[in-house]
């Protein structure tokens, strides 16, 4: 009899807990919106444990990977007025992939791709699903390889508001409206200052290689010995590193600012820090060819040797024409 009511007692607060639970994504599905959620990809099936992909259960880890590298970690969930739920999901290399296609239990689904972004190369894809819980069988074809991939897609979890994606829902409030408008507008000016910044970022970092680059290859062909050689190419190599640890924390402090004011920081001075390192790698660069030290000091001494024998040439004709002309004269005086 106490055993029966201790069980009675567990299935009572379990009903309750999912009772709750249930009413709380209830709560999300009848309140139009949009909100954030948590995207994960997975190569298995994630209740299954079915592997549908070409690689098999013995490319797990490896497909895992891949998954992991392709599928953006944060997604979009819109709720419309009628209480459809829309998701957006974000795939990395878009420039490396076909274009994807989704399914949930075994009906596909029609997906837009809404919007496409720079840096990083991603697309973000919008298509409806039944409810939260689903699970989105995702393919697409990883062009360089021409070999079609195939994993899962799930979701978790819904906070109110958006990030960085487009948003589609039509919310019943008008001042859910303008507040949309606004975050978008914001989140549109913030992607442009960034793709802006990137792109200058961009530039200065491909110049500042390109002469690091080409001083490599006049020390190269010059005539140092194979040591000076080495140590010079070992110093620009140092140079080169220092530029694309520069590069990549530039970039990382532009993508993650919240703001147009920390874009601008993270850019400000770049150049004039490249600057220095390409100075840096020129004066390293920099090379007095022995053999033209030694040619230069030959003509110069030429170029010397040469004016001393046209003023002693010159002086000469002086004493010749002096002396001619003093004997004529004495021979004129003799005359008379």
């Amino acid at each position: 009899m106490i055993k029966s009511k201790k069980i009675l007692s567990i299935l009572t607060a379990m009903t309750v807990m999912i009772a709750l639970f249930v009413g709380t994504s209830n709560v999300f599905a009848t309140n139009p919106g949009a909100y954030t959620t948590s995207v994960k990809g997975h190569y298995a099936h994630p209740t299954t444990g079915k592997i549908e992909d070409s690689g098999g259960p013995s490319k797990k880890a490896m497909g895992q990977g891949m998954v992991d590298s392709t599928t953006y970690g944060q997604g979009l969930i819109e709720v419309d007025a009628s209480g459809k739920m829309y998701a957006t999901v974000r795939l990395n290399m878009r420039e490396s992939i076909g274009t994807p296609s989704f399914s949930i239990n075994g009906a596909a689904v029609p997906a837009k791709e809404v919007q496409r972004n720079a840096i990083p190369d991603s697309g973000d894809f919008r298509f409806p699903i039944p409810s939260l819980n689903s699970v989105v069988r995702t393919t697409f074809k990883v062009i360089p390889m021409e070999r079609v991939v195939i994993y899962y897609i799930t979701f978790a979890g819904m906070n109110p508001g958006n990030s960085n994606f487009v948003v589609n829902v039509k919310t019943e409030t008008k001042e859910a409206k303008v507040d949309e408008k606004q975050d978008n507008s914001k989140n549109d000016k913030l992607k442009e200052s960034k793709n802006k910044a990137l792109e200058n970022s961009k530039t200065i970092f491909e110049k500042a290689n390109k002469k690091i680059e080409k001083n490599m290859k006049s020390i190269e062909a010059s005539d140092l010995d194979k040591k000076e050689k080495s140590a010079k190419k070992e110093s620009l190599t140092k140079i080169s590193n220092e530029l694309k640890d520069l590069q990549k924390k530039t970039e990382t402090l532009i993508n993650s600012s919240k703001d147009e004011a920390k874009v601008k920081e993270a850019i400000n001075g770049l150049q004039e820090k490249v600057n220095k390192l390409t100075e840096k790698s020129d004066k390293i660069a920099k090379i007095e060819d022995k053999k033209d030290k030694v040619k230069d000091k030959k003509e110069e001494k030429k170029d010397g040797s040469s004016m001393l024998y046209w003023i002693i040439g010159i002086v000469a004709l002086v004493v010749i024409i002096g002396g001619i002309f003093a004997i004529t004269k004495k021979n004129k005086a003799g005359k008379k």
